[in-house]
């Protein structure tokens, strides 16, 4: 799918399900999108399934897949921004939350360069763009919301297996920036910061470690990450069992890397809850789902 036409026809192919239908009349959406609403891998100039010889260049799929976007789920343009396609903006609840939504994906990232090396350890490396980190510090800076939800695309606490990060598109092929939004949460005594991710087809409940991380105590973290599942995208593919991956990564406190399902986040002012629920297939309709786990945050 490259042209305008090919964007609309594939979002109006999955508006065909009857269930997606009855979600929409059903319930508000706050819509942020990842890769695959462009291409797969996305970043700001391309995509690992973009070919700019025979697919032609990405700037113009890149807005041709915004459009219609914006055209098939309720969100509205950014008035007044230089791009009227611009998705990181703060939706605010009274004084309990400011939602933050971020663009990860396709506003500021630079190309995936794996996991190490000296491109991926440069202080000049970004995920945001410089203009939506100022953006988002000011946000973080000013808000009296009792909770600030950072709500992105990729994980950012880090995830290793045999002491080497194995996943260079999410946060931690781009350590640099990571370390930019964490230290300036830290450093500025801001507080109550939580992250809801997905991208990752899997669910984890993750404290968000800085230098100083105490794993025992919480100590060091600059706020947590709820995860949640897939709907139907199949889970992911790791070595290590979900214990193994909790033994080697201490910031992490909860992970399941195969069932579909959803999460729940509860907000009141003492407190910030995910619980996530399993389904038993996806081939079939059926209403039946199972708790699985609660993580909440003081």
């Amino acid at each position: 799918i490259l042209s305008l036409n090919d964007y609309r026809q594939r979002y109006s192919t999955y508006h065909l399900d009857e269930d997606l239908r009855r979600l929409h009349q059903q319930f508000p959406f706050i819509t942020i999108w990842d890769d695959h609403e462009t291409a797969n891998d996305a970043w700001m100039n391309g995509a690992q399934n973009h070919t700019s010889s025979s697919e032609g260049p990405f700037a113009v799929r890149k807005a041709n897949a915004k459009q219609a976007y914006f055209e098939w789920l309720p969100i509205r343009q950014q008035v007044g921004s230089a791009d009227p396609y611009q998705i990181f903006r703060k939706l605010t609840y009274g004084n309990l939350v400011d939602f933050m939504m971020l663009d990860t994906r396709l506003h500021g990232r630079d190309v995936q360069s794996g996991t190490s090396g000296a491109v991926v350890t440069a202080n000049t490396r970004q995920l945001l763009g410089t203009d939506q980190f100022s953006w988002l510090s000011h946000r973080l800076d000013s808000s009296s919301a009792k909770w600030k939800i950072l709500t992105q695309q990729v994980m950012i606490a880090p995830l290793k297996v045999f002491g080497q990060a194995v996943n260079g598109d999410q946060w931690d092929g781009y350590p640099a920036e990571r370390d930019r939004v964490l230290n300036h949460i830290i450093n500025n005594n801001i507080t109550n910061v939580v992250a809801i991710t997905g991208d990752i087809h899997s669910s984890w409940a993750n404290d968000l470690p800085t230098a100083t991380y105490n794993s025992s105590t919480g100590s060091g973290s600059a706020g947590v990450e709820f995860v949640g599942p897939s709907v139907t995208s199949p889970g992911i593919s790791l070595p290590l069992a979900a214990s193994a991956i909790q033994a080697v990564n201490s910031h992490i406190k909860y992970v399941d890397v195969s069932q579909h399902g959803f999460m729940i986040i509860d907000v009141n002012t003492t407190r910030t809850q995910c619980d996530w629920y399993y389904i038993n297939t996806i081939d079939q309709s059926s209403s039946v789902y199972s708790y699985a786990k609660s993580m909440y945050v003081n």
